[in-house]
Formats: structure tokens, C-alpha cells, sequence
């Protein structure tokens, strides 16, 4: 059977087709740098805390906006402070006129409530897709953003180039997007940032997609069954080399997997770290950039 699969070689092994995620990053932010700059356009990353990833990845934000010409900034809260003073803040933001997306890194330190927070974000400048209003919106199919993680994971399943385009409008450009229409798709793990909204999208754009998470027995019997498994659980080695079948589009999104025991299969292989990140950011920039509402 031909797989049409383009492979590299490994160890001297025939190896996975990488699918170069940073590189399609590049391009697309090359192409908003070209664009007028709608310089008062901002682009707000709160952090709660002191994580070193939740800063590490607010910085790589601001720092991509900023080459872009978006105004950009970190907003940078205690971690004791008081969750109403941290959503009065966020209702400041709302109010600005010059601030076009707001994204609250996750995950936040307790005791504070994830919904709160988030549910005080904009609908009009949430640009991360996690208000619950949109997170409501994407699964019934009438949406105002996509989540830069489902965009990025059409984008990695897209550059393999064996599932049929189709093009969708979204702000104001058309979106080529892959024809999923009835194939099995396996997504480990159902947390809010890519297991849910992903999901739902695929779900509503026609694929057998489901969730398999820390309680499905023998996971490698629906993962053997999928054309696409993409792993979104921020655990370690939830899935094995055996549990996937020649073939298949394997996304490591949570930086889930060994990408050793994985790269001599014949597969085409979104890693992590190089993949979904940079895309990620890279989209959320789009949603930011050309945010219709302001």
C-alpha cells in the first residue's frame, strides 16, 4: 500500500515525515508584518504568579506582537492579590479602546476561580478563545474566533497534504482548512485549551472525532483505529509506538510523548517542541491583528 508519505531517515532508518510547524510560523507572521500596521491595536498577556512558562510564554507574545508592530504588554499580578481586583483590571482593559486581544495565561494559582477570571475577558477581544461565551459558540458552530490551538492543529494536519482543502471565511480572509469529513480522529486528553475546543470544531466540521482521557481502558485500541491521534495532555509517555498505525498524522501538542520511540515509524510527525507552539502564537497574533471589533 502506498502511503504517499514523505520520509527522512533516522540513524540510517527510514523515519517520520516532521512536519515543521516553526517554519509555517514564520511565514505567516511574515506575511502580517507585510500588511499596514494598525499600530493602535494592542495586545495585553496577564500572568498571575511567578510560573516561569506562564512568564517564558507572555514574553514570547509580547516580544512576537511587538516585531509586528502591535502595541503589547504584560500585565503581571501577585499572586495573593485579590481575584476582584485582578478582574477590575481586566474590565479595564475591556474599556480601552486600543486594546484589540487579551490573553490570561493559564494556569492560574490558587484559590482562583478559572471561570471568573476568564468569563471577565471581553468576548469582542478574547483572542484566546477561552471566555466561556466562546468557548459556548465554538461548540455550537458560530463562532467570532477560533483558538489559535485548533487553528494550529488544521494547520499541521493541512501541511501533509493528504486530506482534500476546503476553505472557510474568517475575518475577513479565507481560511484553507482540511476536508476531516468522517475520519477518525483520537485526542487524548479533554482539558479547556485544546482537548474541548478541538473537538467540538472537528466534530462540527464533519470528523469522527473523540476524547480519550486518563480513565479510557486500552487507549491503543481507539488510537489504532484513528487516521489522526493528536496527545494535549501535559503528561509524560501517554502513548506508546505500538499504538498507532503506519500512516497516521501523530500532533503532540502537551509534549506528551517520547518523540524517540516515535520517529523511526512511518508516520507524518508533528513534535513538540517545534510544532503546535509556535503556530499557536503565531495564530493568536492573527486573532489579534485582525480582530474585526476594534
Amino acid at each position: 500500500m502506498s502511503l504517499n508519505l514523505k520520509t527522512t531517515w533516522y540513524n540510517g532508518c527510514m523515519a517520520a515525515h516532521i512536519l515543521n510547524g516553526a517554519k509555517k510560523a514564520v511565514s505567516i507572521l511574515e506575511s502580517l508584518d507585510a500588511q499596514e500596521k494598525p499600530f493602535k491595536k494592542k495586545l495585553i498577556s496577564i500572568v498571575v504568579g511567578n510560573d516561569a512558562s506562564s512568564h517564558f510564554f507572555a514574553d514570547l507574545k509580547i516580544k512576537r506582537a511587538k516585531q509586528l508592530g502591535l502595541l503589547a504588554e504584560k500585565s503581571v499580578f501577585e499572586e495573593n492579590l485579590e481575584q476582584s481586583k485582578i478582574i477590575d483590571s481586566i474590565q479595564t482593559f475591556n474599556d480601552d479602546p486600543t486594546v484589540s486581544g487579551i490573553v490570561v495565561q493559564l494556569p492560574l494559582p490558587n484559590p482562583l476561580h478559572r471561570h471568573a477570571i476568564l468569563s471577565a475577558v471581553s468576548t469582542i477581544k478574547d483572542v484566546d478563545c477561552l471566555n466561556p461565551q466562546n468557548v459556548g459558540s465554538l461548540l455550537e458552530g458560530t463562532y467570532s474566533f477560533i483558538s489559535p490551538v485548533v487553528l494550529a492543529v488544521l494547520d499541521q494536519i493541512s501541511e501533509t497534504n493528504i486530506f482534500a482543502p476546503q476553505k472557510i471565511p474568517y475575518l475577513g480572509h479565507t481560511f484553507t482548512v482540511p476536508n476531516l469529513t468522517g475520519i477518525p480522529i483520537a485526542i487524548l486528553g479533554g482539558g479547556l485549551l485544546v482537548g474541548k475546543p478541538l473537538c467540538s470544531f472537528l466534530i462540527n466540521r464533519g470528523a469522527s472525532a473523540q476524547i480519550l482521557n486518563e480513565h479510557t481502558n486500552n487507549i491503543g485500541s481507539y488510537t489504532k483505529l484513528a487516521k489522526i491521534v493528536i496527545t494535549g495532555t501535559n503528561s509524560h509517555d501517554v502513548l506508546s509506538s505500538t499504538d498507532i498505525k503506519d500512516g497516521t498524522v501523530l500532533i503532540d501538542v502537551g509534549n506528551d510523548i517520547d518523540k524517540r520511540t516515535f520517529i523511526d515509524r512511518e508516520i507524518f510527525f508533528s513534535t513538540n517542541p517545534g510544532g503546535i507552539g509556535p503556530l499557536t502564537v503565531a495564530y493568536l497574533l492573527f486573532n489579534t491583528f485582525y480582530n474585526p471589533n476594534i
